[in-house]
């Protein structure tokens, strides 16, 4: 290779930028950008979501109270238009009075907790209606009242279930409602040892 080639190339390879060079190095106060966590999509809120844990047994249970205290202001209105015993007119009044506000609380509650409870009674309890519906008198008379006595029965047995619900809204309602439903209990008894006592 001629000695002026072998010069120029020299020069050109001194001239050269490397790779190091090329590399910007960081500054010494430069800090990296902070980083950005996504806020997490709330997620809707679904019907009964406010009672906790252990929802399904309280959810079940206010959904039976609310189509039980619709039942029991429908036989109310019909024992105060169809009882011949002035007592048994006296005790229907206060069921449904009492139910009326009950049913109310349950109305509260269950919007508080985002939950739709049943609007109508159900089969069976229909069916009840219908049947004391074609009594009258006596027949009619003692007919409500033991079906008195043995829904309380099963409504205070029930409501004694829930006094220690986890959930504290259910267990305040229930420890509201339980002393009005035992009171129903004791005035139905009694009315049904008097007819029994006289007979009719």
């Amino acid at each position: 290779m001629p000695k002026f080639a072998l010069v120029m190339l020299t020069a050109c390879l001194a001239a050269a930028p490397t790779s190091a060079a090329q590399t910007p190095t960081p500054r010494p106060n430069q800090t990296p950008p902070p980083k950005t966590t996504p806020k997490p999509t709330p997620t809707p809120k679904t019907a009964g979501q406010g009672m906790g844990e252990k929802s399904t047994q309280s959810i079940a249970f206010l959904k039976a109270a609310a189509q039980g205290g619709i039942a029991e202001v429908e036989l109310a209105k019909l024992a105060i238009s169809k009882a011949s015993r002035d007592d048994v007119k006296t005790l229907a009044q206060t069921i449904q009075e009492d139910h009326e506000k009950v049913n109310a609380q349950i109305k509260d509650l269950a919007a508080r907790k985002t939950l739709t409870l049943p609007d109508s009674v159900s089969t069976a309890q229909k069916a009840t209606e219908d049947r004391l519906g074609k009594l009258s008198g006596a027949a009619f008379d003692r007919a409500y009242v033991d079906d008195m006595v043995k829904d309380h029965q099963h409504d205070v047995a029930e409501f004694k279930k829930h006094q220690a619900d986890s959930d504290t809204d259910v267990r305040d309602f229930v420890t509201k409602t339980l002393p009005t439903l035992e009171q129903h209990l004791s005035k139905a008894e009694a009315v049904q040892k008097a007819i029994r006592g006289t007979g009719r």
